[in-house]
């Protein structure tokens, strides 16, 4: 079944391409596979396992305070970012 907090997922294709899509419902497969079913469509069918980089899930949270660190380097262009996050329920 659906797991709470684990109901929507990020899949990155190797060409870079993002989708963000909620899970509807899940279903055992043949072996160990689960079957996702999504809110909208992927815009491809049968895609080789070797053209996805990642699937993540996707928590939702919001900011546990009302600031942020920002740690700046001037001589690498780099910036550091520091905040604690709490979940909430969707």
């Amino acid at each position: 079944g659906l797991t709470p907090g684990r109901d929507r997922i990020r899949i990155e294709l190797a060409d870079g391409s993002v989708f963000l899509r909620r899970i509807v419902s899940v279903a055992a497969g043949p072996a160990a596979e689960e079957i996702l079913s999504l809110d909208e469509a992927l815009p491809f069918e049968n895609l080789p396992a070797a053209e996805f980089r990642i699937i993540s899930f996707l928590t939702l949270v919001r900011l546990a305070g009302d600031s942020a660190l920002f740690t700046w380097r001037y001589t690498q262009w780099a910036a550091d970012v520091t905040f604690s996050v709490v979940e909430v329920d969707a």
